[in-house]
């Protein structure tokens, strides 16, 4: 399972933004792409593993910025936490569910999620956009 600690999206919505990651991301989804309040969001991201490569262990590194310039506080996960280890050569997928946050109406939230293993080397990275939507509220 792809934990992160938030859910984003933006208008040109999801990417890859390895820049010599060792997994091939192969598709990425996130739904609903305008999320409001209450929302179920999930986040899935297909890849692969090539051959010869063995993942015993690794981090997550979750960031972003709201509104295009406050930044998120990253966080650090065990990378064996969110997937099982060891990760060998194959294809995967891992999806990640969470509701979306009451008071971020309108709000624009970029999120960076990256695994890397304990070199330091990058096994992928996703990039999301949000724009979240409105919504009415009756009382």
């Amino acid at each position: 399972m792809f934990v992160l600690s938030l859910f984003l999206f933006n208008s040109s919505g999801i990417s890859d933004c390895g820049t010599k990651p060792i997994f091939t991301i192969v598709s990425q989804n996130f739904e609903p792409s305008s999320p409001k309040a209450g929302d179920n969001v999930s986040w899935t991201i297909d890849y692969t593993v090539p051959d010869g490569v063995e993942i015993k262990s690794g981090l997550t590194i979750n960031s972003g910025t709201v509104n295009g310039f406050i930044p998120i506080n990253p966080t650090e996960s065990d990378l064996c936490a969110v997937v099982e280890c060891p990760i060998l050569p194959g294809k995967y997928s891992s999806s990640s569910y969470q509701t979306w946050p009451d008071g971020l109406t309108g709000t624009k939230i970029a999120l960076t999620s990256e695994w890397v293993d304990d070199s330091n080397n990058q096994l992928l990275c996703s990039k999301v956009n949000v724009i979240s939507a409105g919504y009415l509220r009756r009382n």
